[in-house]
């Protein structure tokens, strides 16, 4: 099993993920929800998981940040951007801060789950 790491400051977003992904049928395991990138780098620490989801715009320590962050650690970690903004400013953010993966929000649960079965595949 894959962990994975939720960063995401709407409850929301947080409940609509957890109901979408097919958790078993992909063999992951949501390790932790995080509300900002500060209490994700924790969690991150705590739980090293494979594959972190993570918001872009957040309170304390934006998703870039953290993606950074992450990188300069665990460079291994796969790293999904989820973001309402469909800015080429926030997707030039994600591509320079190395992530996998840039979703515009609303999330398609059909479009999450095929891109996270891409990752567990590889």
């Amino acid at each position: 099993m894959l962990k994975v790491l939720l960063v995401e400051d709407h409850v929301m977003d947080v409940n609509l993920i957890r109901k979408s992904v097919d958790w078993d049928g992909l063999c992951l395991t949501l390790v932790g929800v995080a509300s900002d990138g500060e209490a994700a780098l924790t969690m991150e620490e705590q739980h090293r998981p494979d594959i972190i989801i993570t918001d872009i715009v957040m309170p304390v320590r934006n998703g870039v940040s953290l993606a950074q962050a992450v990188r300069e650690k665990r460079s291994a970690v796969r790293i999904i951007f989820i973001s309402g903004h469909e800015s080429f400013a926030f997707a030039q953010a994600g591509i320079n801060s190395g992530v996998d993966a840039y979703l515009v929000k609303p999330i398609l649960p059909e479009r999450l789950n095929s891109l996270l079965e891409r990752i567990v595949a590889e």
